[in-house]
């Protein structure tokens, strides 16, 4: 955004966001910090995807994506989560529903570990190594990085059989609500 002085003779220019486009080289590959890409480790529960959408995270049908059974566990979370089948651009970035997908699997998992509901105010970085398709089902995984009162910090990725098709590093959530959104007592761990 520019702005000027009435005088015209200051200006000012405010950078509210910055996008680079970049071919990713070797250097550029993050290893996740799992063994197994479709396994958690330590004490797991499901949660199906209708009770998700129903209960944890109420969004209109054209972005209730996580398909079947989210796994949430400590360690982190992950679910088959869709390319979506609504009108979207995919050319330059891909589909964007598998990305806000996986930020509904940290979404759960903040519910379950943080005791708050979490929504999406930034990333670090996105590495789109394949682009994701509509209509296409991927497995996402989210890995929490840094859990305080005020922030969640995951790294998330995403996978098309086997092969990683993106990594978001440093996906922050936050209660924006400020208190005035809950999770239900059955999802939280602190209440078992």
């Amino acid at each position: 955004t520019s702005l000027k002085s009435k005088t015209g003779t200051i200006s000012r220019e405010v950078e509210h966001a910055r996008a680079e486009f970049c071919v990713a080289g070797p250097k550029e590959f993050f290893m996740p910090p799992f063994r197994v890409v479709d396994k958690l480790r330590g004490d797991c529960i499901s949660v199906p995807s209708i009770t998700i959408y129903r209960e944890l995270v109420p969004f209109g049908t054209a972005y209730q994506n996580i398909t079947g059974d989210l796994s949430v566990a400590s360690e982190g979370a992950l679910a088959y989560i869709s390319g979506g089948n609504r009108d979207a651009d995919e050319n330059l970035l891909g589909s964007p529903f598998p990305l806000d997908a996986i930020m509904h699997v940290a979404c759960v998992w903040g519910q379950r570990f943080a005791g708050i509901v979490s929504f999406p105010v930034g990333f670090e970085k996105r590495i789109i190594y394949q682009k994701t398709k509509k209509r296409e089902e991927y497995l996402g995984r989210v890995v929490p990085v840094s859990v305080t009162k005020e922030l969640l910090i995951f790294d998330a990725w995403i996978y098309k059989d086997d092969v990683m098709c993106e990594y978001i590093k440093g996906v922050k959530m936050k209660d924006v609500t400020k208190g005035r959104m809950s999770p239900p007592d059955w999802i939280r761990k602190d209440s078992e």
